[in-house]
């Protein structure tokens, strides 16, 4: 259910904006030379799960199917085949499948024109404050 998802917490959200050089949130996230963004293929992002038995909270890792199998036997769901980042996080997935068509939303916050009222109107639309700041 949705709102199970919304209801996790990430454990290691540092290490994942570590690993994709977005530590400073109010930083640009974007390179300034958009073509030099390379996309791992090879590994995919897993939420795992320390303890099966209370899934409230979650770590999120980038590593291949055998990478994962060998970390977290029985412990790990595939979230999407690309590595993990901002977005990655459950609450911010949860969007994703509660509103199917974002364009609409997300173009009413961007008209919005100043950061602060942007950034919040995405916030609003249940996006983590990481995930807005990528939008």
């Amino acid at each position: 259910e949705i709102d199970a998802l919304r209801a996790k917490k990430v454990l290691n959200l540092a290490e994942v904006q570590a690993a994709i050089g977005f530590t400073n949130i109010e930083a640009d996230p974007y390179p300034k030379l958009w073509y030099d963004t390379v996309i791992d293929t090879e590994r995919q992002c897993y939420v795992v799960f320390p303890d099966m038995a209370d899934r409230s909270t979650y770590e999120l890792k980038t590593m291949t199917p055998a990478e994962i199998q060998a970390y977290a036997p029985g412990r790990h769901k595939l979230t999407h085949r690309t590595p993990c980042g901002v977005c990655s996080q459950l609450n911010d997935l949860a969007v994703y499948l509660a509103v199917r068509d974002l364009t609409t939303p997300v173009r009413k916050c961007a008209l919005k024109l100043f950061e602060g009222p942007t950034i919040n109107c995405l916030m609003d639309l249940g996006f983590s404050r990481e995930c807005s700041r990528i939008w």
